[in-house]
């Protein structure tokens, strides 16, 4: 879904997520009823001085293969260049993009991402009042636990919405001597390197 395990409140079961999975035929029958795709090809951009070519073509590969979609790999030279064009609406395909919480919670995936600041929509362009309506709930709640039944209330909105393709999560192993305490593993803002203690 639109946030990842492991932060408090997450959920498996979001009515909506169903729309997430892999399913072949469903796709090429909703493909043909909305008329199929109208243009030459798809480019999917991505920035060249990354790690994406590899998924960026299979992605590709798929939609070619299963969908008749002439799916186009169409890498920028930089990570800068990427959100240049992304920022001035240059780009007329989907784009890679990734998502981590600086915070343990739903609320700041969501947020960060998604949610309509000072009337200006999000950097892809996503605005829905429902949505943006739900957070301003959620946040507004005393528990966690309410807080987040609105949170993922609002993950209904995205999944009847799609203003993304969430594809999958990436897991980050961590090892450390048995000489550390303290250790606490984080996102990458969230980890504190400072509280590591060396013992023994």
């Amino acid at each position: 879904e639109f946030t990842q395990p492991g932060l408090p409140g997450w959920s498996d079961s979001i009515p909506g997520v169903e729309v997430l999975e892999y399913d072949v035929e469903l796709a090429k029958q909703l493909l043909q009823e909305a008329g199929g795709y109208p243009r030459a090809s798809l480019p999917i951009y991505y920035n060249g001085d990354g790690s994406h070519k590899d998924w960026i073509e299979a992605v590709a590969n798929q939609l070619r293969e299963n969908l008749g979609i002439n799916a186009v790999p169409a890498p920028t030279v930089t990570f800068a260049e990427l959100l240049e064009k992304i920022r001035d609406h240059e780009l007329d395909g989907p784009w890679r993009a990734s998502s981590i919480p600086f915070s343990p919670s739903l609320d700041d995936m969501l947020f960060t991402i998604y949610y309509t600041k000072d009337g200006a929509a999000t950097t892809g362009g996503y605005s829905s009042a429902e949505f943006n309506q739900l957070l301003d709930e959620g946040r507004s709640q005393t528990t966690l636990d309410a807080a987040d039944s609105y949170f993922n209330q609002a993950q209904e909105v995205l999944f009847a919405d799609l203003p993304v393709i969430p594809l999958w999560y990436t897991y980050q192993a961590t090892i450390h001597s048995e000489r550390i305490r303290g250790v606490i593993v984080g996102p990458i803002a969230g980890t504190p390197y400072y509280a590591y203690e060396l013992v023994g």
